[in-house]
């Protein structure tokens, strides 16, 4: 089945069964064929995983069709999942809110090295708003382009990292939604993967962007070692120059 069929057959069960919202539920499972799909799965594939689109719009029927079957045991399930639920919470939050402090991080780090190559190539003193260690110019031009790739690595990392953030937030709030559903015998949507899904003309993009910065702060920072070594006349240039005095 094709998602075409898919989608159909689900519109036309979802409407039949007077289901309310449908184009919310159908526009969760369009993502989920898109994720599906730019992870490499064919239609037909992602369809048969979902299952029948009839026993998938008999879940999201109104509460009052199926509520008097459940009232029995789903209060019961639903207390004890919802009890589990916030003890992982406890560790997801935690996991979550290090990372967040790791996206933060990365943007201070890609900041500051990128104002501190602006710094060394600016042609006038910045004291005492900035305090560079002495060297010679075309040294510290050398270390502001090794800099200035390390900002572009940065900035690129930190965006990859805020959007993958961002993606396990909604994976997590999508898997409580879920869990909660199930536990109450209510209908449950597609799950939401974790890792960000990227276009793959963006994809390649980023790849070529991470890849020639990483080389550039490669070559650039051997240059200005080696520059600064023979410049100042032996390995460790920063004691000749004063640096830790």
């Amino acid at each position: 089945m094709t998602r075409d069929e898919f989608m159909g057959r689900l519109e036309r069960e979802l409407l039949a069964r007077k289901v309310p919202e449908p184009e919310d539920i159908l526009s969760e499972y369009r993502r989920h064929f898109e994720y599906k799909l730019a992870d490499g799965y064919s239609e037909e594939e992602t369809a048969a995983r979902l299952g029948d689109p009839a026993e998938l719009a008999a879940q999201f029927e109104p509460e009052e069709v199926q509520e008097l079957k459940r009232r029995g045991g789903s209060a019961g399930r639903s207390a004890l999942t919802w009890t589990g639920l916030v003890f992982a919470d406890l560790f997801v939050f935690s996991f979550l809110a290090v990372f967040a402090a790791w996206v933060v991080v990365v943007a201070c780090a890609a900041v500051s090295a990128g104002l501190v190559a602006l710094c060394l190539l600016l042609p006038f003193d910045m004291q005492p708003y900035v305090q560079l260690p002495e060297m010679p110019y075309w040294c510290g031009a050398l270390h502001a382009l090794a800099l200035a790739a390390l900002t572009v690595l940065a900035a690129e990392g930190c965006g990859y990292f805020a959007r993958l953030l961002a993606q396990l937030c909604r994976s997590w709030a999508r898997f409580q939604r879920n869990a909660a559903a199930a536990a109450a015998g209510r209908a449950v949507l597609p799950p939401v993967p974790a890792w960000p899904r990227l276009e793959p003309k963006r994809r390649r993009r980023l790849r070529r962007v991470l890849t020639i910065s990483l080389a550039a702060f490669v070559v650039f920072a051997a240059a200005a070692m080696v520059t600064s070594m023979l410049t100042a006349g032996a390995f460790e240039y920063w004691h000749t120059w004063g640096w830790f005095m």
